[in-house]
């Protein structure tokens, strides 16, 4: 389990399948969860939910993860933690 306040994670992925097994394993957790399936949703949730923690996939439609991850870095400060998944 997760004892403390709670956290908002945003989670990043393509595939549908990817995004409710890591929703799946969270939430019950007591974690705040939303998700993205591309870069630019991505970017406009992130901004609106002021997430804790960024799972993202590398491997993204248009835009990379990694592509992702420097823009998020750049509106949110090297305080937000982001995690890269393959």
């Amino acid at each position: 389990g997760y004892a403390g306040r709670v956290r908002r994670l945003l989670l990043v992925d393509d595939d549908a399948a990817h995004l409710a097994m890591l929703s799946g394993l969270l939430e019950p957790l007591g974690f705040a969860v939303e998700s993205a399936s591309d870069g630019p949703g991505a970017l406009m949730l992130a901004g609106r939910v002021q997430p804790d923690l960024v799972l993202c996939d590398v491997a993204l439609p248009g835009m990379s993860g990694w592509e992702v991850a420097a823009e998020l870095r750049q509106r949110h400060g090297p305080g937000l933690r982001i995690v890269m998944l393959s």
